[in-house]
């Protein structure tokens, strides 16, 4: 069997960086010292021989990944794939972000910091983890009697080409990127049962992508509920899309869609149909998973429910 692996961890050359500045600026430069991808670490101990590759695209990295993924079974490339990502918080990192002022400065109970589209969000909370999932042909998945959670049906970007960090004030990019996906799997705004958000938290971020899912899902906005997953998880950075991926999955398998904690007051900009505290039972036929990355990488994924087999 044919098994590739494509994983998005942007943040994996930070952390040779900050080994080489200890060392004393040598490892870069260094061939005999140059840290091995984590990719290829991955692929060499399951001793995979497929296809492996890296790819960045800042917090929609394992998102990108994933549309690799698809197109190499598709395509016929591979018979199986293993596609994720992950990133670890480094002191590279964490500055960074402290220096862009997007994370939260609230120094309260940790639990109640997360808020995404909360009036009173000032910035999101770091999360640590990584994800992967098996892709591979229904065909493939029948024929070994494996648990099959749903269908990866639709795949869209864009780019919005704007500013290395803040997402564009025209929301017609990332709507584009959530419109092509359900062109891609053959639906419409009709057929979506859930989002699941980007939504970090930031004042930006999420009035940007409300109106983009306003302009995307059209009449049916006031009818599709909205939630994030990062009010638990935290931004998982370069893993998040998968992580956010695997749980519109979930809430497909269960039907039931996840909350957004701490959203106590939901902010008027942000205007689309919220779960606020509380998971929802709720008909999850489709669900759709946006990813905006810094830099205005965006991507939405279409997952739909597979009837079983007979």
């Amino acid at each position: 069997m044919r098994i590739g692996i494509v994983a998005g961890i942007g943040g994996e050359h930070l952390k040779q960086w900050e080994i080489d500045f200890h060392d004393g600026g040598t490892q870069v430069f260094h061939l005999t010292r140059t840290g091995q991808s984590v990719v290829y670490r991955i692929r060499d101990s399951m001793q995979l021989c497929g296809p492996a590759v890296c790819v960045a695209a800042a917090c929609a990295s394992s998102g990108y990944a994933m549309a690799i993924a698809r197109d190499w079974v598709r395509m016929g490339w591979v018979d199986v794939c293993l596609t994720g990502g992950g990133d670890i918080i480094t002191p590279v990192s964490l500055a960074g972000f402290h220096n862009l002022r997007a994370l939260s400065r609230r120094d309260d109970d940790p639990a109640l910091v997360s808020r995404p589209f909360d009036r009173d969000r000032d910035g999101f909370v770091i999360g640590e983890g990584s994800a992967f999932m098996v892709l591979e042909s229904e065909r493939s998945a029948r024929q070994r009697n494996a648990t099959i959670f749903g269908e990866m049906a639709g795949v869209g970007m864009s780019s919005d080409a704007s500013h290395m960090v803040i997402p564009s004030l025209e929301p017609t990019y990332a709507a584009r990127a959530i419109l092509s996906a359900m062109d891609d799997a053959g639906v419409t705004p009709a057929d979506i049962d859930y989002i699941n958000a980007h939504a970090a938290g930031t004042l930006v971020g999420d009035r940007a992508e409300a109106a983009a899912i306003r302009i995307a899902m059209n009449t049916e906005v006031g009818r599709i509920p909205v939630s994030s997953t990062k009010s638990m998880s935290g931004h998982l950075l370069s893993g998040a899309a998968v992580f956010e991926a695997i749980a519109c999955l979930t809430a497909i398998a269960h039907q039931t869609v996840p909350p957004t904690l701490n959203l106590d007051h939901p902010d008027p900009q942000c205007d689309v149909l919220h779960v606020p505290h509380q998971s929802r039972p709720q008909r999850v036929r489709a669900a759709a998973s946006n990813s905006f990355g810094f830099g205005g990488a965006n991507l939405c994924v279409i997952f739909r429910e597979v009837a079983k087999a007979a």
